[in-house]
């Protein structure tokens, strides 16, 4: 289904952000990280992967007086369709060719984003690629086990890649909904002991499944961890 395109609106009150004219430049990183940790949560599980144009910007809804003659019926789905520019063809434009009023983009258009590693567009990037390569799209989810931190998500996925079920890779998506660094522990019955457990985005291996079938995971604030199990080879 994607994310709506009030993500960054929504994003802004949970941090207790009381008016979104109060948002600052200094308050934009933390609603990007929350952001993309929502594109994580889409992208890094098996089915359709959907985003839009208000998302790939940052676009806040519109201030009601602004649409108070769409809005006037009861339909307030306008305040979430501000006018925007993906490519940065108008930037001086203040209205869209049908009269939709521009609204407030936190990110900036995509040209510009681009060009910036640490940009939304940028990271977003990096998260579809994964989903890409790994083929996440078309995997089985096996299981969502129980955490011991509220903000803590954990699901663990089967790679279907036409071979038999007992030999499929397994991935792990680690997530954190908190506003705070977190230190946990996954445990499951898909996870192989012995595995070593692979952060693709980092390309490195950040631990091992126990004879509990569990390993111990960190990750900073609105942090995501697309993890890898590689079983160790047995010995002859």
């Amino acid at each position: 289904n994607g994310i709506a395109c009030t993500t960054t609106s929504l994003i802004a009150a949970t941090r207790g952000i009381p008016s979104l004219d109060d948002i600052t430049d200094d308050d934009v990183p933390a609603i990007r990280d929350a952001h993309l940790l929502l594109c994580a949560y889409n992208a890094w599980q098996p089915g359709v992967f959907g985003l839009s144009g208000w998302d790939l910007v940052g676009m806040l809804t519109l201030p009601a007086d602004e649409v108070a003659d769409l809005i006037g019926a009861g339909d307030t789905r306008w305040i979430e369709r501000g006018a925007h520019d993906l490519l940065d063809v108008d930037p001086g434009a203040t209205r869209s060719t049908s009269g939709m009023p521009r609204g407030r983009a936190l990110y900036g258009p995509l040209p510009a984003q681009l060009e910036d590693p640490d940009s939304f567009a940028s990271r977003l990037s990096a998260i579809i690629d994964l989903r890409r390569a790994h083929g996440v799209a078309t995997a089985t989810q096996v299981d969502i086990p129980e955490v011991a931190h509220a903000g803590m998500l954990v699901l663990v996925h089967r790679i279907d890649e036409g071979m038999p079920e007992a030999d499929a890779p397994i991935q792990v998506t680690v997530l954190n909904f908190s506003a705070e660094p977190i230190e946990g522990t996954v445990r499951s019955e898909h996870l192989t002991p012995q595995s070593d457990v692979r952060d693709a985005a980092a390309g490195e291996v950040i631990g091992r499944v126990d004879d509990l079938q569990s390993f111990s995971v960190s990750l900073p604030a609105y942090g995501a961890r697309f993890l890898l199990l590689e079983p160790q080879a047995e010995e002859d």
